[in-house]
């Protein structure tokens, strides 16, 4: 029996600007053994009632996106007119000190319309110029939501045993000749390519070990990608993400991948890409070091998120997407001879990584003897066209 998966991913940071720490996270999903979409977005909207849907960490995170939620929530519904002084007053500063960036967010959120983040951050700076006290309540506030979102976070992956969180991220930043020859938009697309490619090769990965067949479905958030043609920008596409899923290697023929039409994070969210969000905006920033030890940076992840991260499968780096620690695993699966340089420039937790997963490859060749590098080959991966779904 084929067993249906699917992988709800998400970004964070900026991956246009080679100085940013960047990463991307997936929720991995067998329907058939999780609660429905509906149940588990129920539970997760009853955290906070008032803030849109779908919930969004980088707003979340912010001390003013609570009030203005509830305030845009209140203006929506007669009967729901708050008569907190503390809302009252908020809104009173609002409207004297920043009544274009007001405007603007509750007249998106009238039309289920999140703002831009820019506006919160706006709204932000009006309080922290005018009422820094009450600023520093609104961000007590906004971590306790947070630490709210987080224990829920692991409630879920405690009842769906299912469930499995993944991250990618880069051993090292991108190299400066590949920032000074790429536009933004190139930069971009290319980094957010490489994370994919690595971050369903280890789902792909995890899924070789159980046994039977199995179709993976990817679905990542409309986003843009660079054009090679003009140097343009586009919408992302499902036979992009196929392409740039087309160098994923598989064990044998019982994994089959497609991708889904990618759709906009604001209107067709699902409750694990809002996951997928969390995790990878809470996460990110533990990869940044370049000294940190393996064990550090989960656990580090794992306590900001929320949530047991997958950070090593058997066959390839877990976290790190790209540069010498990949090579280094490559070149032990292919048993080609492979020596770290003496000067490294990839980051601690990355090359530990790279080094556990060399000794697992070398311990089962040697349980091995006579099969050689062929039983630990890099094989293509079949990929279904998803215009012909």
């Amino acid at each position: 029996m084929t067993q249906q998966w699917e992988l709800f991913v998400d970004e964070s940071g900026d991956l246009g600007s080679r100085s940013t720490t960047v990463c991307v996270t997936g929720v991995l999903v067998l329907p058939s053994h999780a609660p429905t979409e509906q149940t588990v977005r129920q539970q997760w909207r009853a955290i906070a009632p008032h803030l849109p849907w779908p919930m969004h960490t980088a707003h979340l995170l912010r001390p003013s996106w609570l009030p203005l939620s509830t305030i845009a929530a209140c203006a929506l519904d007669p009967e729901a007119a708050t008569t907190d002084t503390r809302l009252v007053r908020i809104r009173a500063l609002w409207e004297q000190h920043a009544p274009a960036a007001l405007a603007h967010a509750l007249s998106g959120l009238a039309e289920h319309r999140q703002p831009r983040l820019s506006v919160v951050l706006d709204l932000d700076e009006s309080l922290a110029r005018h009422a820094p006290a009450l600023l520093d309540e609104l961000q007590r506030d906004a971590w306790r939501l947070v630490r709210s979102v987080r224990t829920h976070l692991d409630a879920v992956q405690r009842d769906v045993p299912s469930l499995r969180i993944l991250m990618a991220g880069e051993a090292v930043q991108p190299p400066a000749h590949e920032a000074s020859t790429l536009t933004r938009q190139e930069l971009d697309s290319a980094r957010f390519a490489r994370m994919l490619e690595a971050l369903v090769q280890r789902t792909v990965d995890y899924l070789a070990r159980i046994p039977g067949a199995h179709v993976l479905e990817v679905t990542v958030s409309r986003r843009g990608v660079a054009t090679a043609w003009n140097h343009g920008y586009r919408q992302l596409t499902a036979q992009d993400v196929a392409r740039y899923m087309a160098p994923v290697a598989r064990y044998g023929d019982r994994i089959r991948l497609t991708a889904r039409p990618p759709q906009p994070f604001w209107t067709n969210a699902s409750v694990w890409e809002v996951m997928a969000d969390f995790v990878a905006c809470r996460a990110c920033g533990t990869l940044a070091s370049p000294h940190h030890a393996l064990t550090d940076v989960v656990s580090k992840a794992e306590a900001l998120a929320g949530a047991r991260l997958m950070a090593r499968t058997s066959r390839f780096p877990q976290l790190a997407s790209d540069g010498l620690p990949l090579d280094h695993v490559r070149d032990a699966i292919c048993g080609r001879p492979s020596v770290w340089p003496p000067v490294v420039s990839c980051r601690r937790w990355a090359r530990e990584q790279a080094e556990g997963v060399v000794a697992d490859v070398k311990r089962r060749q040697a349980a091995m003897p006579g099969a050689g590098a062929s039983a630990l080959s890099l094989t293509p991966v079949r990929l279904q066209d998803p215009s012909n779904e």
